[in-house]
């Protein structure tokens, strides 16, 4: 048998541009297990996709890099990246222990925790003063900066929930005054669910906010000046728009 034949294809392969190669292009980016739509959103039957998803596409693409979705579990996905078995994940700096240890894009959209009430006892959040004696649903393991001491005083109670959607249907059935809840995601939830339209108020004020990036491990230096150029590029000709619109 002529074993010369299959080494020199691998051979070839490696040179040019074989699966070695590509792999050097490839950006293995975390969409978690179940998702967190609207920014990364997992159907059964339909590629991944959401809003961080579609922008790291849209900008990866471009430069000719592919993108490999991962669904690894939150408690994971520091080592993963640390390892170098994971290259990027949706994060804001302020989730992170030690942020200076990796790269971050530019923000792409700013999450902010709001209060969703019921339209027929709406809680207005104009000082969080007024929140006292009530309960609100509040996502479980979560941490809210700004009503921890409230919640530890137990001048306002919390009531956690799994889902963001099991918080919504608690306000429903009364078992919640309010939720603390990200504004693009409860409104995903409302829009994805007729029963729940025109059922809920939502304050303007915000609990809390953050800037939601990608965070890339150090190599990735290259490419996140790229991103930061074309997202600027995609934020001035309303593209980024765009694709936030699509979720709403």
């Amino acid at each position: 048998m002529d074993i010369m034949k299959p080494l020199t294809l691998l051979m070839l392969l490696s040179i040019y541009g074989g699966t070695p190669a590509f792999s050097a292009q490839q950006i293995i980016f975390n969409t978690t297990p179940k998702g967190l739509p609207p920014y990364m959103i997992k159907q059964e039957g339909q590629p991944d996709s959401g809003i961080m998803l579609d922008v790291l596409k849209a900008i990866s693409n471009k430069h000719g890099y592919s993108i490999k979705p991962v669904g690894i579990p939150k408690k994971r996905v520091m080592s993963h990246i640390d390892l170098g078995k994971m290259d990027a994940v949706a994060q804001a700096m302020e989730w992170v222990p030690y942020p200076e240890k990796y790269l971050f894009t530019d923000s792409i959209v700013k999450i902010r925790d709001v209060l969703f009430s019921l339209k027929s006892t709406p809680v207005r959040l104009n000082n969080i003063k007024e929140l006292f004696g009530k309960k609100l649903g509040t996502h479980l393991g979560y941490h809210y900066p700004t009503l921890e001491d409230y919640f530890s005083s137990n001048k306002i109670q919390r009531s956690d929930a799994a889902t963001e959607k099991a918080m919504l249907g608690m306000l429903i059935f009364g078992r919640t005054e309010a939720a603390v809840l990200n504004e693009l995601v409860g409104k995903w939830y409302i829009k994805n669910n007729p029963i729940w339209h025109h059922q809920f108020f939502i304050s303007s004020q915000a609990i809390n906010q953050v800037n939601f990036r990608i965070m890339f491990s150090t190599k990735w230096q290259h490419f996140v000046n790229l991103f930061n150029q074309e997202l600027a590029t995609m934020k001035k000709n309303g593209q980024l728009q765009q694709i936030i619109s699509k979720y709403q």
